[in-house]
């Protein structure tokens, strides 16, 4: 009887070390970035690549896994919209999506 509890809970601290292991040293990407994310990441590559202060980025509607895996891995299409002044919110000059990845425990868009 004491051996099969010692072997119980080395069987649920092999499991328990195993989904630290698995979930800590990976990117979790259960839930999709939020709109603020996206937003942010939109914001920093424009200005990057396009400083262009005119234009002002909104989200568009919520980000749907594309790819990767359901946990870890996964990439999403984010859609964001692109107004000519920040007070005209009729309607977008533009509509765009991006793919947004998580890797070392931060959100970036997939290239």
């Amino acid at each position: 009887m004491d051996i099969g509890r010692i072997v119980t809970w080395a069987v649920v601290a092999a499991i328990g070390y195993g989904g630290y292991q698995y979930l800590s040293t990976g990117d979790v990407s259960i839930m999709p970035p939020t709109q603020q994310t996206v937003l942010e990441l939109v914001n920093q590559s424009k200005t990057k690549n396009k400083p262009n202060e005119k234009l002002h980025y909104a989200a568009g509607q919520a980000c749907t896994r594309v790819g990767g895996g359901y946990i870890k891995g996964g990439v999403y299409s984010c859609e964001y919209k692109i107004y000519q002044e920040q007070t005209t919110y009729g309607t977008p000059q533009a509509v765009e999506t991006i793919l947004v990845e998580k890797k070392n425990g931060q959100w970036e868009i997939k290239k």
